[in-house]
């Protein structure tokens, strides 16, 4: 029985973490803030369907009109060049929100953040690479088995952090190839 109630509990505690407003946010109804707060994290404008969903739990409708008013203030915040540099040196996706009198902007931008992730990248592969051939060039040369035990654990981490660059360089050129298809439109 108890086993029971911590799980209800937990499952409880879950769904209300996934609400996308509190009950206190529900209830204050600052729309307009709320709206500008999507708006400025790039949220798309559905997101308010969620807020519906979870206000609909404390008997609240929420305002769509202001909610719009605070997203469109929100959005230009966001679809900033700078804000489109930031996003592509981090690699993180372009989800279509900025209207198109700011897209243009925003993308090139953008481009401009995935290229130099990926030349970062391309730097720190180099030099990943020039150390996996010097060390195992070491292994082939070395007899001592404490030190060729050493050197393969470092092959591997290399490897590894080797395998991480290249895929960072894909997922690059991935967001890069979608953000010019969306620029060619």
């Amino acid at each position: 029985m108890i086993k029971k109630m911590l799980f209800a509990g937990s499952f409880m505690f879950l769904l209300a973490g996934c609400a996308s407003l509190s009950q206190e946010e529900c209830q204050q109804g600052n729309w307009q803030t709320i709206g500008y707060n999507d708006g400025a994290q790039g949220y798309k404008v559905e997101r308010f369907s969620s807020h519906q969903e979870a206000c609909a739990e404390y008997k609240v409708r929420p305002n769509f009109q202001l909610y719009k008013q605070g997203y469109e203030k929100g959005i230009v915040t966001y679809c900033r060049p700078n804000k489109g540099y930031d996003l592509g040196k981090q690699l993180s996706q372009y989800e279509g929100v900025c209207p198109s009198h700011l897209e243009t902007a925003f993308l090139n931008a953008y481009l401009d953040g995935l290229e130099a992730n990926y030349r970062a990248a391309q730097t720190t592969l180099n030099s990943k690479n020039s150390e996996y051939r010097r060390l195992s060039a070491l292994l082939s040369s070395s007899r001592e088995e404490n030190t060729r035990r050493k050197i393969q654990n470092d092959l591997k981490t290399l490897d590894n952090e080797i395998e991480q660059l290249e895929s960072k360089q894909e997922t690059a050129i991935e967001l890069r190839d979608r953000a010019e298809s969306i620029l060619s439109h």
